[in-house]
C-alpha cells in the first residue's frame, strides 16, 4: 500500500468518526464521503462577484473557462455538465444525462470551442454541443476516466484505469487503445502533436507515439504518478510529480533525467509553469507550496498554507491539498485549501488575499480573463475578483 493510499485510508476513517455526529452522504461514484452542505446559503464576501446554485456538489473537478466564448463549464457530482456566462453568472444550459450516473472526469473544451467533453462514472465519455447543451454523442469506455481528456487536432486522448484511448472527436470512433500499467493521468501533447506524455499509478512516466500508441520511452519512479504533467514552452522538457515526494524534469525526446527536486511529501496535484517556463509551481500533500527554477531545479521559495487540517479526499479518493493554478497575468498563484481560496504572489508566495467558504471541499481554482472560478461542495459555482 502506497503512502497516498494509507493517507486516504486514515482520512476515510476520520470521516467515518465524524459521521457519528453529522449527516454524511456517500458518493459511490467518486468513492468519497462528505458532510452534507447542499442547500446552505452561499458564502458572501467582497471577493465574490456572483454565485450559481446547482443540485449537487461541484468540488470534484476544476471549472474550465473559455474567455472567447465568455463561458465557464463545470461538471457536478450527479454527472451533469453546465455552461455559465462568465461575466454575469447566467446559466446558458445544463445537460443532465439520464439516471444521474455521477461524475468521472472534469470538462474539456474542444480547440474550436464547439464541444465540451467529459466522462461520467458509468464509464461513458460524452460530447456536448457548447451552443445549446445538446448531446452530440456518447461512447462507452473500457473503464471510468477520472482525469479530463486532452484534445489535439481532432483526436481525444482519454486516460482511464489501465488504459489510454485515442478517439476521433468527429465520429466517436476509437483509433487505438493501449495498456498503461495503472491508472493514467491527464495527457500532455508535444508541440508538433506527435508525442503523448502522461504518468501512471504503476510508478511510470510514459511517452507514446500519438499516431499509433506505440511506446517511445518509459521513466520509472519510486511510487505512483498521479500528478498531471506540464511541458516546457520550447517543448524540450517534461515536468511531473510523484508520490515518491519528487518532481522530475525529463528530456521530452528520450526521458533522460535532467534534474529532480525532493519535496517534503507526495506530489499529487499537477505542476504548473509560469508563462516563460522559467519557474515551476507545485504543492505537496503536507500543504507546502514550492517555486522551483526550471534551469537546474533550484528552490526559489517555499511556503505553507498554515492549514493543518487541509488533507481531504478529492477526485476519486486522490488527496490534493492544496490546489493551485496560475493567474492569466502571471503574477499570482491561486490556491484552494480547506474551506478557503488564497491569492499568492508568484514571486514570493506571500498571501495577497484570502476568501473563506462554507464548505471545506473546493475545486482547484480556475483563472479566467476577469474572474477566478471555483466549485464547492456547497453546490455553488463562485466567481471571485482576482
Amino acid at each position: 500500500m502506497s503512502r497516498l493510499q494509507q493517507y486516504c485510508w486514515l482520512a476515510a476513517l476520520l470521516v467515518a468518526v465524524l459521521a457519528i455526529n453529522n449527516l454524511v452522504v456517500a458518493d459511490v461514484h467518486t468513492h468519497r464521503s462528505r458532510l452534507t452542505t447542499c442547500g446552505a446559503l452561499p458564502v458572501a464576501g467582497d471577493r465574490i462577484k456572483w454565485t450559481v446554485p446547482f443540485a449537487s456538489g461541484l468540488d470534484d473537478h476544476s471549472p474550465v473557462a473559455d474567455p472567447q466564448a465568455d463561458a465557464v463549464y463545470v461538471a457536478a457530482h450527479d454527472g451533469s455538465v453546465a455552461s455559465v456566462q462568465a461575466s454575469t453568472g447566467k446559466v446558458n444550459w445544463h445537460y443532465q444525462p439520464g439516471g444521474s450516473p455521477g461524475t468521472g472526469s472534469g470538462p474539456a473544451v474542444s480547440s474550436d470551442g464547439r464541444a465540451v467533453y467529459y466522462a461520467t462514472a458509468d464509464a461513458k465519455l460524452r460530447s456536448v454541443n457548447t451552443k445549446d447543451g445538446q448531446l452530440g454523442w456518447s461512447l462507452t469506455l473500457p473503464a471510468v476516466a477520472n482525469y479530463p481528456v486532452t484534445e489535439h487536432a481532432g483526436v481525444l486522448y482519454v486516460p482511464a484505469s489501465n488504459t489510454l484511448s485515442a478517439i476521433q472527436a468527429a465520429t466517436a470512433s476509437v483509433v487505438w487503445q493501449v495498456p498503461t500499467y495503472g491508472s493514467a493521468t491527464t495527457v500532455a501533447v508535444s508541440h508538433d502533436g506527435r508525442t503523448l506524455f502522461f504518468g501512471t499509478s504503476g510508478y511510470i512516466v510514459m511517452a507514446l507515439d500519438a499516431l499509433t500508441g506505440q511506446s517511445l520511452w518509459n521513466f520509472t519512479t519510486l511510487y505512483d504518478v498521479i500528478s498531471g504533467p506540464s511541458l516546457s514552452p520550447d517543448g524540450r522538457t517534461l515536468y511531473i510529480g510523484s508520490d515518491d515526494d519528487r518532481v522530475y524534469a525529463l528530456a521530452a525526446s528520450d526521458g533522460t533525467l535532467r534534474w529532480k527536486y525532493q519535496a517534503q511529501d507526495s506530489i499529487v496535484e499537477a505542476v504548473a509553469l509560469n508563462n516563460d517556463g522559467s519557474v515551476l509551481y507545485f504543492s505537496d500533500f503536507s500543504c507546502n507550496i514550492y517555486a522551483v527554477g526550471t534551469h537546474a531545479g533550484e528552490l526559489l521559495w517555499q511556503t505553507s498554507t498554515d492549514d493543518y487540517s487541509c488533507t481531504i479526499l478529492h477526485d476519486s479518493a486522490i488527496a490534493v491539498p492544496p490546489s493551485g493554478s496560475l493567474a492569466p497575468e502571471n503574477r499570482r498563484l491561486y490556491v484552494s485549501g480547506q474551506g478557503n481560496v488564497t491569492a499568492r504572489e508568484a514571486s514570493s508566495g506571500n498571501v495577497s488575499w484570502s476568501s473563506s467558504f462554507n464548505s471545506a471541499y473546493l475545486s482547484r481554482p480556475t483563472p479566467g480573463s476577469v474572474s477566478v472560478f471555483v466549485g464547492s461542495d456547497d453546490c455553488f459555482l463562485y466567481a471571485l475578483r482576482p
